[in-house]
């Protein structure tokens, strides 16, 4: 073979060669290139990637839609809790509240969560939060106190009256709603009590021992309690009578406070009388 031939076949076998790696390169560029949306075999697809890749939230055919993980996003809201003079409630970071916060306040009855300062728009438990928001507590007055000024009576004497009326009705109280609560209240009257004979009377009837005297607490249609007591020291004596009134009676009556007697020879003395009103449950 002449060495011309021995040349021609040796360049077509390097063409043959550079031919092959030509299309072994243009294989794998369509392999691992980009197609419509994205890439194939661990590349984009359309709407995302496959084989390794992400599914949600790539590129798709029709734009760039960003997907979402599928978990729904958690908001919490700020409660801030007015408790009006009762015991602090903190503050809370929520979107749901299971049951109504406690607070307390001596001498009074917790009446629930209001949206308003007014206290017209309940808050009911469990309670779901959408917002921001802000809470006020309600009272209701539960106990009270009074004191009366000093009296002194005698039976139809001078200057003396056989009896001493006080008006105590109370007030500052819910009445309507303490009855929807079915609570009723205790009146407790204290008083000290103590005597001085009236010399100038002696000469008419003479000694008749340790004054008597009467109090009653009663409503106006004249239910209460009535108490017959007698004083037999000179010296203060404390004494009480108490009586339960429903929060009905509270509202269409007056509740009056009475000393009377019948005694003629000694004047009855009262003083730092004090009325306690307090209230609880009817039973």
């Amino acid at each position: 073979m002449s060495k011309t031939v021995k040349t021609l076949l040796l360049i077509l076998v390097v063409l043959a060669i550079l031919v092959s790696i030509i299309k072994c390169s243009m294989n794998t560029g369509m392999s691992g290139g980009t197609t419509s949306g994205g890439t194939t075999s661990g590349g984009t697809t359309s709407g995302g990637t496959t084989s390794g890749g992400t599914t949600s939230g790539g590129a798709n055919s029709s734009g760039n839609n960003g997907g979402s993980s599928g978990v729904a996003s958690i908001f919490y809201h700020t409660v801030i809790f007015h408790t009006n003079g009762g015991t602090a409630v903190s503050t809370m970071k929520t979107n749901n509240i299971k049951s109504a916060p406690k607070t307390e306040k001596e001498g009074y009855y917790f009446d629930g969560w209001f949206y308003d300062q007014g206290l017209s728009l309940p808050a009911v438990f469990p309670l779901k939060v959408d917002k921001d928001v802000e809470l006020y507590a309600k009272w209701l007055k539960l106990e009270d106190e009074r004191s009366l000024s000093n009296t002194s009576i005698k039976f139809m004497a001078d200057n003396y009256s056989p009896s001493a009326t006080y008006y105590i009705t109370p007030t500052g109280f819910d009445f309507d709603r303490m009855n929807e609560l079915n609570l009723g209240m205790k009146i407790i009257v204290t008083y000290e009590v103590y005597y001085r004979k009236d010399y100038e009377a002696l000469w008419d009837i003479g000694y008749m021992g340790a004054p008597k005297y009467e109090v009653s607490l009663v409503k106006s249609d004249g239910l209460g309690q009535f108490k017959s007591d007698l004083t037999t020291t000179t010296s203060s004596v404390k004494r009480t009578i108490s009586a339960v009134i429903s929060a009905a009676d509270l509202k269409d009556q007056r509740i009056t406070l009475t000393f009377s007697t019948d005694n003629i020879q000694n004047v009855i003395y009262f003083k730092n009388i004090t009325v306690e009103y307090s209230c609880g449950r009817m039973s």
